[in-house]
């Protein structure tokens, strides 16, 4: 009679912990110009229990808490950070490091000069010329202010001035990333309306003298200075 023994194998499977967590994180402002301020958001990490978040945002600032699973950043130095979020578990285990790049651009800087001078007569037209520099992008757009109200928009505008005043200037430049840089030049430009004035001379011009080679004159200007001066005086002294 044949037996059948039945060997009964009981295989015991014993509970391992694993580590499940995971950090992951959103970024609000991956790119922008100076300053940037960046807003991340780990609310997409996983992990047993309470979570800690463990934050390096590239910029020298570091941040541990259980609570600050969304945070935020300034950034004012131009360049390229690398944040950095490693979750930790009730238990104490650490997930493995989630890292995001977040660039900011440099800026562009606005200057600007007159082809024409600074000191003006009533009507003077002024020819603008663009010195800004670019930043980490071309720069597109330029927004000229001209201190009476009026704006223009290009790289070399021209302005009309035809009333007396001190003007501020104003430029306004901005690039291809969307980075802005402004300058204001205060009594950048002093337009004056012209005078008369009379010439006397110390010496009389009627001197005849047919043995002189020479004659020596002195000039002097009835100008009052107090009115809209100091001035600046340009003689001309054609010869016969």
């Amino acid at each position: 009679m044949k037996r059948f023994v039945t060997i009964l194998i009981c295989l015991f499977i014993l509970p391992t912990q694993l580590t499940s967590q995971s950090a992951l994180f959103s970024v609000d402002e991956l790119s922008g110009c100076s300053p940037l301020i960046s807003s991340f958001d780990a609310s997409t990490s996983s992990g047993i229990g309470t979570l800690t978040y463990h934050w390096d945002f590239g910029n020298l600032n570091t941040t541990s808490n259980f609570d600050n699973k969304v945070s935020s950043a300034l950034y004012v130095v131009p360049g390229e950070y690398k944040v950095t979020l490693i979750v930790e578990d009730i238990n104490g285990n650490l997930s493995s490091p989630f890292t995001q790049k977040v660039i900011v651009f440099d800026n562009p800087t606005a200057n600007f000069n007159s082809l024409d001078g600074n000191q003006l007569c009533v009507p003077s037209t002024v020819n603008f010329n663009d010195l800004s520099t670019s930043g980490d992008a071309i720069i597109t757009d330029w927004t000229w202010g001209f201190g009476d109200g009026t704006i223009a928009n290009g790289q070399a505008p021209s302005k009309l001035y035809t009333l007396e005043d001190d003007y501020d200037v104003t430029l306004i430049v901005k690039d291809q990333n969307g980075c802005t840089g402004s300058t204001t030049k205060t009594d950048f430009l002093s337009v004056r309306e012209p005078f008369s004035f009379n010439i006397e001379t110390v010496a009389p011009l009627n001197i005849t003298n047919s043995c002189a080679d020479s004659i020596s004159v002195q000039f002097t200007t009835n100008v009052n200075q107090s009115e809209n001066g100091p001035y600046l005086y340009y003689w001309e002294f054609p010869h016969n």
